[in-house]
């Protein structure tokens, strides 16, 4: 599966075979959907329909304060099938309707295999629906937006890396006898260098993961296309004064298969979800690099209980709710998604 990967070279970055297992023209997220019960792993927006409620009660009451202005932009990214901007603009047309009024409303989902299924499930919004493969592709905004995500972080690719005897290395991969082994090369100059702009020590012998070039283009780009934007980024992972994370030597990437957890990268390719935890302190790091101020950090738990998500509840009919409620319980239980999930807040005014 892998000829085209190794074409004309004995080995590649481990960050280039999971671009290729992941966003290749076979690859894992060109497919249809895989979240869900049935599917690869659950997020917290397919568990419950209140998460994105509190998202939009959040977007109502602590991020949009200019209510005479004639636009707002409301975007996502990586929105998947479309499911938890559905349940924010829902909310808002329902108990905001002025809001609402102003409201346009923007995808970025770059695999376009979806974006049909995207439009039917936001169909009752598709008057204020535009969706997008890029940021590159949407005008520049000067007007008031909110931009939220939910797990997106966790799937760009990333490096894999590893200081020994104060020298950095990257993982590569290469093929032979149809047998795929990992080998160091040492990381050159421009890396080491990009690396050393970012307030982060390193302990050797722990593997740790480097989405930094990711980071860098997507703050990039939405630096130049928004004058004030709000940003609600929400993934599993911990602020770390280290580029690793993870008290883990080996890292904390892996992949996600039926909801099975494993190391084996090279089995399987394109047909499960290779990710990695979220190191917040160097998210927010790259962020500030281009204009961005954290403004809140917290866990799934206190954020989603400091918005009131009890508040959406149903409680009629609670017997047959039972299910209902079981999954909806995850999202705040902290050994579940409660405190394994963070949330962080950054604001671009240019003002």
């Amino acid at each position: 599966m892998l000829e085209d990967l190794f074409k004309n070279k004995k080995e590649v970055p481990f960050s280039e075979f999971v671009t290729y297992a992941l966003y290749g023209p076979k690859g894992y997220y060109k497919k249809d959907s895989h979240v869900g019960k049935k599917g690869d792993f659950l997020t917290s927006p397919i568990l419950s329909k209140t998460y994105g409620e509190t998202i939009a009660n959040f977007f109502l009451t602590k991020v949009i304060h200019n209510h005479k202005s004639d636009k707002i932009s409301l975007i996502e990214l990586g929105p998947n099938d479309g499911s938890l901007m559905c349940s924010v603009a829902d909310y808002i047309k329902n108990s905001a309707p002025k809001i609402y009024e102003k409201l346009e409303i923007i995808l970025i989902e770059q695999n376009v295999n979806i974006h049909n299924k995207i439009a039917d499930l936001l169909d009752v919004h598709k008057k204020k629906l535009s969706i997008f493969t890029t940021i590159a592709n949407i005008e520049k905004k000067a007007n008031e937006s909110f931009l939220f995500c939910n797990e997106f972080f966790d799937a760009l690719t990333f490096e894999r890396c590893v200081m020994k005897e104060n020298v950095l290395f990257l993982v590569n991969i290469k093929k032979e006898n149809n047998k795929i082994s990992e080998v160091l090369v040492r990381a050159g100059d421009s890396l080491v260098t990009k690396m050393e702009q970012y307030d982060l020590q390193i302990v050797d012998n722990f593997y740790f993961e480097l989405p930094i070039i990711e980071y860098e283009k997507y703050f990039d780009e939405l630096s130049k296309k928004f004058i004030n934007l709000n940003i609600l980024v929400n993934d599993y992972g911990e602020r770390s004064d280290f580029f690793h994370s993870s008290s883990d030597p080996h890292g904390t990437c892996r992949c996600f298969y039926k909801h099975d957890v494993s190391r084996d990268f090279y089995n399987n390719i394109a047909n499960q979800d290779i990710t990695y935890d979220v190191n917040f302190k160097l998210l927010s790091l790259t962020a500030k690099k281009y204009g961005f101020k954290e403004i809140g950090f917290y866990s799934q738990l206190n954020f989603l209980l400091s918005n009131n998500i009890l508040d959406f509840i149903p409680t009629e009919n609670a017997e047959d709710n039972n299910l209902y409620l079981r999954d909806f319980k995850k999202l705040i239980s902290p050994i579940d998604f409660g405190e394994k999930f963070k949330f962080i807040l950054f604001k671009l005014d240019k003002n």
